[in-house]
């Protein structure tokens, strides 16, 4: 089975997000390949996007708590 991998990193190189995906390819050509990326693309960065937003929200509460800055 084919597997994509995608990785989002910091600034310093650090992986701040990682996602898995098998996509469907058959045995077809280079079309099917391309359709499968752009579905695999839509759900890995739909999930992704959750992710970080999730964890810039925990850093913003965090912040609140400690009395940081609110921007």
């Amino acid at each position: 089975m084919k597997r994509v991998e995608i990785r989002v990193r910091d600034e310093s190189g650090e992986i701040i997000s990682e996602q898995e995906l098998e996509p469907e390819i058959g045995a077809g050509g280079f079309d099917e390949i391309e359709r499968a990326v752009e579905r695999v693309r839509g759900q890995g960065l739909k999930r992704m996007e959750a992710d970080l937003l999730k964890q810039e929200q925990a850093q913003f509460v965090e912040a609140l708590k400690k009395g940081g800055a609110t921007t």
